[in-house]
This record gives structure tokens, sequence and C-alpha cells, in this order.
């Protein structure tokens, strides 16, 4: 007698895998193949989280080496078109005291070998004016049109080389030579709104009007050629190191922070042209990123303020 099993129909070969696998699948869970729940914190659970505290123990530390100029490392800060540096002075900031910022800048003329206009001959040129001017970007502090306090800034001539690939730091300080070139008073209304120059509608700036002084002795220099300082830009920068921006230390309840980097000494002047003609021009002396520096001196004085409690203290 043949004891085998025949299956003729598909279906009940199906029915047949089928209770084999299932047999199989009960007879593995026997083991405890599974982690005892002991074993499993409830936070582990897909759905639910745990809460925790914990303590982190801090101490302040006083930073006076923000790089404000120049270059550090492999950042050229100096060239920076989003650098906006600061001129003015916050008196009394009950958080953080005193602070006053002023700002070291150099310009350059548009070519080397620059020369103004050329006259008709035996005619002279008049430069009627020079104007340094910086465009504003923003404000920090009391910019209320009441309560603001006017501020008033004096330029002078820096006569110390501050080279762009070295580091200048907020407390690097500028040396200057103590003849004023020129000063102007402003309160931010005046600061922040637009003007018009010879009938048309500039940026808002601040615009200092350059000494007689300094007219004639850059006057010179450009017409001295290739023997003069317009020769080439370092020996521009060597004559010219640059101007001192310096804010009243004792008035003022906000910081300018102005761009620097598109800033512009305008050269306005009148000559006779080759036709005999008399004109008027200006020719623009700017910043330029590839080889002028430039950078803030900024100074605070915590006394009496919430930040100097903070920072006197040694406890956590």
């Amino acid at each position: 007698m043949n004891n085998s099993m025949a299956f003729s129909s598909p279906i009940s070969q199906r029915i047949v895998v089928a209770v084999l696998f299932l047999n199989v699948f009960f007879l593995a869970c026997k083991e405890n193949t599974i982690l005892p729940s002991s074993l499993i914190p409830p936070v582990d659970n897909i759905n639910t989280f745990a809460q925790d505290t914990f303590t982190i123990i801090t101490n302040n530390v006083y930073q006076d080496s923000i790089l404000t100029g120049g270059k550090r490392n492999s950042t050229q800060v100096s060239s920076s078109p989003n650098l906006f540096q600061a001129l003015g002075t916050i008196t009394s900031d009950p958080s953080f005291g005193k602070t006053n910022a002023n700002i070291h800048l150099e310009v350059l003329p548009p070519v080397t070998n620059f020369a103004f206009k050329t006259n008709f001959s035996g005619t002279s040129r008049t430069i009627d004016s020079i104007v340094l001017a910086i465009p504003f970007k923003t404000a920090y502090g009391d910019t209320n049109a009441v309560s603001n306090i006017s501020q008033n800034f004096k330029v002078f001539r820096s006569i110390k080389a501050f080279h762009r690939d070295s580091a200048q730091f907020e407390f690097t300080k500028d040396s200057f030579e103590n003849v004023m070139l020129a000063e102007t008073t402003l309160n931010y209304i005046q600061i922040k709104d637009s003007q018009l120059v010879n009938g048309v509608k500039v940026v808002p700036q601040i615009r200092f009007q350059l000494s007689k002084a300094f007219r004639d002795s850059l006057e010179a220099q450009v017409d001295l050629g290739a023997n003069g300082a317009a020769a080439d830009f370092s020996k521009f920068l060597s004559w010219w190191k640059g101007f001192y921006i310096q804010a009243d230390s004792l008035n003022g309840n906000a910081l300018y922070y102005l761009n620097t980097y598109s800033a512009r000494m305008n050269i306005y002047y009148r000559y006779t042209n080759t036709s005999g003609q008399l004109d008027t021009v200006v020719d623009v002396f700017s910043f330029d990123p590839n080889n002028c520096n430039r950078f803030n001196n900024i100074t605070r004085n915590y006394n009496g303020t919430v930040a100097q409690n903070f920072l006197n203290s040694t406890a956590p």
C-alpha cells in the first residue's frame, strides 16, 4: 500500500504550504526572543518623550579684540562691502555705559598718473571745493526726533601707515596731525535724510568740506606729475596715509554706521578747456578695496553699568 499523499489540485497545495508556515512561526515564538519590558524604558516607545533638567555653568569673559579692519589669517575685513563702520558717541547707556567710535579711512585717485583736466594755454584752474562724502547705512541708539542729540564730527590727517595686510582691532588707535581739516555738527534726522547736491538728490550721507590748505596741498602734488604723489597708488598712500574721522567723545546718544566702502572724495573745480570755454567738472577719489585700508577705533567705559556687574563677577 502506498502511504504517500498526493495533492491533485493547486488549492490543496496552497493550503498545505500555509499550514506549514504557521506551524514554523508558532514554534519559533516559543523562545523568548523579544526583550522583556523591564529592559526597555518607557521613553523609547515611539510615541512618548521624556523631559529632564540639567545645569549649565558659565562665566563672563571680556573680549576686546574684535577685528575691525585690515586682514587676519585669510579674512580681508577691509575689502568687504558688507562692513559698515560706526561713528559717534553714546555717553550714558544704562546697560553698556559709554561708547565712542572713530574711523580711519583711505582714498586713492581713480587712476595712476592722475591729472586734472588740461587748461587752455594761458588760463588757470580754480578748485572750488573738495568734499569727503560717506554714505549712511543705519543707526544704533536714540534716534527719536525730539531727544536725539546733535553730534560734532571732525576730520584730521592720519600720520601713521596701517597696512591692509595687517590686523586692526577695535582698540587700534590712529595717529593724526592735530590740524583740523573739516568739521560738521549733525543730528539723526539730518544724517538719515537725502540731500540735494548741485541740484541732484543723493543718498543719505555725511559730507565734510575739506580745508583750503588741503586743497592747495593736493593740487600741488597732482601738478608735480611723475614727481608727485598722484603718480602711483603707493606714492599717494605714502604721502597721504588717510583720514581720521573723530566723534566728540563728550556728547551724543547714538552711533551712526557708515558705508566707508563707498566713500568718495569729490573735487569740484573750474577750468578753461581747449576751446577756450569755462567748464566745471568733478573728479572723484574713492576707497579702493584692492589698495586701501579702513578700520574702526571703539572705546567703551562700563563703569556703573549692568555689564560691569557681570564682568566683575567671578561667580558662575
